[in-house]
């Protein structure tokens, strides 16, 4: 099936047609050689990156990430036993410098141990481990290398949501939008008013995507109780499925220089109001005069601060009154104590913030929002939004969506931010 509507471009078959037709190939990685004799020190987590050979009375390890002067694998070190397990403890013991760090608060004598991939967190009294003195500490670590890297949270993006996301099968349970019938182009620019939809090449069931989606969109337009035409943003927004990603771990995607979210090709399922929540931050800044109106702004999106200088009559049409209305959201969502905690405390297993940015924050609690509206109309659809009850998560202490009193106070100012969007088109 061919490409719908307008080209947007960017694409990864766009890329690739231009480096063929520059006669440019994209070079392969070499090959990780590993001698026959070597044992992987595990299959799966920090462990699989490590294996080690025998070495005179005991064993040789050695890291496949870290590469020495000739591109081989680097020898972390050498043990004199014959046990695996003083093995384990050299390769977590090679990774303790670039996983942890002491910290002591200024006017304090209590030494904190705390993970480096904090999200910009130095040390967090509540959670990190504490001790009376820097020797203290050593010792602790030196007896405690394998747990210390055990402890660390491995998922460090949109892969800890859920054990299961994606199911090409997805339930659903609503209103029949397309009365038997399969979703095509006049469905997407005209009754969505999107500029366009783009597949990958990797993509097969082309039609079941696009039927999936636009019954996604359109209830979604229905639990904003907005016309359908609204969740193209004026004509600008576009749909890509697989055709943007790069092998990583996100299930989908928002590109705000091409104003076009994607979804993978085997984990979009459940991303669209998230993704959607994305288009709409980033379309009320550039309405609003915030940023590029040429849609070539990477970074601004309305929750991530310029909300802050939005007034009533900000842009043109006064889309002001709606910048303000997403402030009144993002006010509600930094008053949760546990929702931004909870956050804050997965942000501590990546070098930089994610899960408590204000825009991904935003993205989160519209999730919710749509899940608990649905619920009122009886409905459900997993392609839409899936798992915003934070049920099925691989980390029980992880918290990604808002519960309880805070979830209804952020819906009440979502609802009220969808009331000055209904307000504003008449």
């Amino acid at each position: 099936m061919k490409d719908i509507g307008a080209k947007i471009g960017g694409a990864r078959k766009d890329l690739a047609s231009q480096r063929l037709a520059r006669g440019l190939r994209k070079p392969k990685a070499p090959a990780v050689v590993i001698p026959e004799d070597a044992v992987m020190l595990g299959k799966r987590g920090w462990r699989a990156r490590f294996y080690y050979v025998p070495y005179v009375t005991g064993f040789a390890c050695y890291d496949i990430k870290r590469k020495d002067w000739e591109g081989k694998p680097r020898r972390v070190g050498h043990t004199s036993s014959g046990v695996v397990a003083d093995v384990e403890a050299l390769a977590a013991g090679s990774l303790i410098n670039k996983s942890y760090r002491a910290c002591r608060p200024r006017g304090s004598q209590i030494y904190y141990l705390s993970p480096k991939k904090s999200g910009g967190l130095e040390v967090d009294m509540e959670n990190d481990r504490a001790f009376p003195s820097m020797n203290a500490l050593r010792d602790f670590v030196a007896n405690n290398r394998v747990l210390l890297i055990d402890e660390l949270p491995v998922s460090l993006g949109e892969s800890i949501l859920t054990v299961d996301r994606y199911n090409p099968k997805v339930e659903r349970v609503g209103q029949d939008w397309l009365q038997g019938r399969h979703a095509g182009s006049q469905d997407f620019l005209e009754t969505l008013d999107m500029r366009g939809v783009e597949f990958g090449k990797c993509i097969r069931d082309h039609q079941n995507l696009l039927d999936q989606a636009y019954l996604a969109l359109r209830d979604l337009a229905q639990v904003m109780q907005l016309p359908a035409s609204f969740i193209g943003l004026s004509g600008e927004l576009a749909i890509s499925f697989g055709s943007r990603g790069h092998g990583g771990k996100a299930m989908a995607s928002y590109f705000p220089s091409r104003a076009v979210f994607n979804l993978t090709k085997n984990s979009g399922a459940g991303a669209i109001a998230h993704e959607w929540a994305h288009a709409l931050d980033h379309h009320i800044a550039r309405a609003a005069g915030f940023a590029n109106s040429d849609r070539d702004d990477q970074g601004v999106f309305l929750t991530n601060g310029v909300v802050t200088y939005a007034s009533e009559h900000t842009g043109p049409d006064n889309f002001g009154k709606l910048a303000l209305a997403v402030r009144s959201v993002m006010n509600v969502i930094r008053a949760s104590k546990d929702y931004s905690k909870s956050a804050r405390l997965m942000d501590r297993a990546r070098s930089t913030k994610y899960w408590s940015t204000p825009r991904e924050l935003f993205a989160r609690a519209f999730e919710a929002f749509v899940e608990d509206e649905l619920a009122t109309y009886e409905g459900n659809n997993q392609f839409l939004v899936c798992g915003a009850h934070n049920e099925g998560f691989k980390d029980s202490v992880s918290k990604p969506y808002p519960v309880g009193d805070e979830r209804r106070q952020i819906n009440r100012a979502i609802r009220e931010l969808l009331a000055t969007i209904q307000t504003h088109l008449k």
